[in-house]
């Protein structure tokens, strides 16, 4: 009988090291897969080709942020809140599914509208209608559900299967320039065709038998903030392709893609441990327990910090190497918004760091004023700096942005969040990362490779090995602590 679920055959609740091992998994597949992806469609497809599909991908982001309406973030607190009650968990999932399939059937139509009255949209009506699948699979992949009961084992499977069926289509179906419509059928695949599998498992997790009389009016006031914040910061978050989309021409998104893309792996490994740690921060949250909570921020500004700062470095000291490595030649001049982007690599997570302080607080009103304000500033900014200095403009209008809503998130939550930065180390992270990235500059210039594969490898090389023995000697706690259970895994003595 599926109304009396047992509680033995609950889904297990993971550590959080698991969750986020999991995580990183998952993060790792997201960076190796675009290592194949975009160099092979770079050089097929071309800027014009690659510069139609960010654009269309974006745009379906848009309306996608529409669909949900901010349950992707509003889901997983409240399932994450009653999801030791079998039946209430059902319930909830019921009633978010039910307010899904009412405002998607609304987006898609208007959508459809879209590609045959707007311009722009209408010259690419084929790869349009090929992303407006991705409205209806983001909608009900329900990814926040499975973050809600933590099963991220099960997410990074699924994710990495999917990655790989994409991949395989890839070099069946993209072969010359003109093929950029079904590269974009493979970017739909890639992000969205594993979120059939979610509805198909769901079954097996929850019961679709209705016990007593739904109440959807109880989520319209808390969705509606989440649904402000939500759409705010997706809409912002894909402001500058957008915009370049519209303000300037196709080949200009597509060298200012590659440098989006690049920036948008590597926010991913960095905020791999943000994602799973807003299910726990509602949980302890719920059962008011500030101790276990602030730990955990401070846990995760640790390694916001130890991650981020030398991401950024390394992008400043092999930028052009990279984007030569990942798009040819003809994407060269992608490195030069990378290095404006870089500073983001830092700003985003610390920034959704403090968004999940205020979300897993009950504070989605000041989460949704912060977030509307930032998307307003940042329309203004790309409106008048992308037509003075394309990519540029809206790399340094994304970076203002993400500095305006980092003061505005320290303003709101300055009595709780100062503390826990006192906590983090970070004058000894500066440090290491100002050295690491002295010496490897030193190096560079010394060695002189030219070969851009092989000097980012050696770069890379060289900044690890230095900032990793810079921390160890510092005796920063992150390392020394990760080092010390490696080092107990293998039976050695564990650093004091």
């Amino acid at each position: 009988m599926n109304e009396e679920k047992p509680l033995e055959h609950k889904p297990k609740i993971r550590s959080v090291k698991f969750n986020v091992l999991m995580n990183m998994i998952l993060t790792s597949s997201s960076f190796i897969f675009p290592l194949v992806t975009v160099p092979y469609a770079s050089r097929v497809l071309g800027t014009r080709g690659t510069g139609a599909v960010a654009f269309a991908q974006s745009l379906i982001g848009y309306f996608s942020l529409f669909a949900v309406m901010g349950i992707t973030v509003y889901g997983v607190r409240e399932c994450a809140r009653v999801r030791d009650d079998y039946k209430q968990l059902s319930k909830t999932v019921q009633e978010l599914l039910v307010i899904l399939l009412c405002t998607t059937t609304i987006v898609y139509l208007v959508f459809i509208l879209a590609i045959f009255f707007v311009p722009k949209m209408r010259e690419e009506t084929s790869l349009m209608l090929i992303f407006s699948s991705g409205i209806w699979l983001s909608s009900f992949g329900i990814d926040w559900f499975y973050q809600a009961i933590e099963q991220y084992g099960y997410i990074t499977v699924r994710n990495i299967a999917f990655k790989i069926v994409s991949l395989i289509a890839m070099f069946l179906l993209v072969r010359n320039a003109s093929d950029y419509v079904m590269y974009g059928l493979v970017t739909v695949i890639a992000g969205y065709g594993s979120n059939v599998v979610n509805m198909l498992r769901l079954r097996k997790l929850i019961s679709f038998k209705k016990e007593g009389k739904w109440d959807l009016r109880r989520h319209f006031k808390p969705i509606l903030s989440f649904a402000i914040s939500s759409v705010s910061s997706g809409i912002y978050s894909q402001i500058d392709i957008v915009m370049l989309g519209f303000l300037s021409t196709t080949s200009v998104v597509g060298i200012y893609q590659l440098a989006f893309k690049i920036k948008g792996v590597l926010n991913a490994a960095i905020g791999s441990v943000g994602s799973v740690m807003l299910p726990r921060l509602s949980f302890f949250s719920g059962k008011s327990n500030a101790e276990k909570f602030n730990r955990l921020m401070v846990k995760y500004i640790n390694f916001v910090m130890l991650i981020s700062l030398p991401f950024i470095s390394i992008c400043l000291l092999s930028g052009n190497d990279i984007v030569t490595v990942l798009g040819g030649n003809e994407f060269r001049g992608s490195a030069i918004p990378l290095y404006f982007l870089s500073p983001v690599l830092f700003l985003v997570p610390i920034n959704i760091l403090l968004s999940q302080d205020l979300t897993a607080t009950n504070k989605e009103k000041t989460f949704a004023v912060v977030t509307f304000s930032t998307l307003i500033l940042s329309i203004i900014i790309c409106y008048f700096f992308i037509p003075i200095w394309g990519g540029v403009g809206a790399a340094i209008s994304i970076v203002l942005t993400q500095l305006f809503a980092l003061i505005l998130n320290i303003y709101f939550l300055r009595k709780t969040i100062f503390p826990l930065f006192r906590e983090a180390q970070l004058q000894k992270l500066a440090l290491a990362v100002l050295l690491s990235t002295a010496i490897t500059y030193a190096a560079n210039c010394s060695l002189a490779i030219l070969n851009p594969l092989l000097s980012v490898i050696l770069s890379c090389g060289i900044f690890a090995i230095i900032y990793l023995g810079i921390l160890i000697l510092l005796r920063e706690a992150v390392t020394v602590s990760i080092l010390g259970k490696v080092l107990v895994k293998f039976g050695l003595k564990k650093i004091d």
